[in-house]
């Protein structure tokens, strides 16, 4: 169900918000113009999902867990700014599935802490479960290497927030796990945010073929692209080096265990 709500004094969740001197700036007549078109295509669009849902599925990938697949895009609701404000103005809504993805860990607590990082940072839901494999609880307990299982939820929230950005003149966009995990942020000229590009957000929100990227004027170098893909690279690598690391330790334990007649300590 989409709703309309007005925002409390937090800022929407998994964007940041203005300063409060920047939010209370004197508009030009060409920023309140943009600002009026934003307005209207997310009200618009929140209504025809309200009364017209679409079937919307999404997929995601999540770093270290592969993929959420055939969620369900819903729940949409609308923020305006209580008090009369005019902005900023924002759009939340929910990637929801079933079950969830599983994914075992054996590394060191800084490891695991980045981990659980990521995941908290990009809003998913998800448990741990501690099992110590190749040392005491007590050495684990230390800093020592660890066995954990993550649990992570077939959920993934989204919002976009349109706010003023009085140093570029203009409006700033922002996203988070819109088409993907993570934080986007389109600086846009009044003039900008024209049909044409809220055309091409609208898209993006049904997840339809777009040219957001392009009309927002945010591109990426094939140099910057090549040194993102070999980072990516080199860190599953590490990550399955790191896996396998464990498990040889853990296997090495239990077999001196079996040979000395000794007990796991974490049964």
């Amino acid at each position: 169900m989409s709703t309309v709500t007005r925002s409390s004094a937090e800022h929407p969740r998994g964007v940041e918000e203005a300063p409060r001197e920047h939010r209370q700036a004197t508009l030009s007549s060409e920023v309140e113009d943009s600002l009026q078109r934003a307005r209207k295509l997310l009200y618009d669009l929140n209504a025809r999902l309200t009364f017209f849902p679409p079937e919307i599925r999404a997929t995601y990938s999540v770093d270290g867990f592969g993929e959420l697949t055939g969620l369900q895009q819903t729940d949409y609701r609308l923020e305006f700014p209580p008090g009369g404000r005019r902005h900023p103005l924002s759009m939340h809504y929910v990637c929801r599935g079933e079950g969830e993805l599983l994914r075992q860990v054996v590394a060191a607590r800084a490891v695991i802490a980045q981990q659980e990082d990521f995941l908290r940072q990009h809003g998913l839901t998800f448990t741990v479960s501690h099992v110590f494999a190749d040392t005491s609880a007590r050495d684990a307990r230390a800093g020592g290497p660890a066995q954990v299982a993550f649990h992570l939820a077939a959920v993934v929230p989204v919002s976009l927030v349109f706010d003023v950005d009085p140093q570029a003149g203009g409006l700033r966009l922002t996203t988070w796990n819109l088409e993907r995990l993570g934080r986007a942020s389109y600086p846009l000229r009044p003039e900008a945010v024209d049909g044409a590009l809220l055309g091409e957000l609208e898209k993006a929100i049904l997840r339809e073929p777009n040219r957001l990227n392009a009309l927002a004027g945010f591109r990426v170098s094939e140099d910057v692209r090549g040194r993102l893909q070999e980072r990516l690279h080199l860190d599953c690598r590490r990550k399955a080096v790191e896996l396998q690391d464990g498990q040889a330790r853990s296997r090495r334990g239990g077999l001196l265990a079996r040979l000395l007649g000794l007990k796991d300590p974490a049964v």
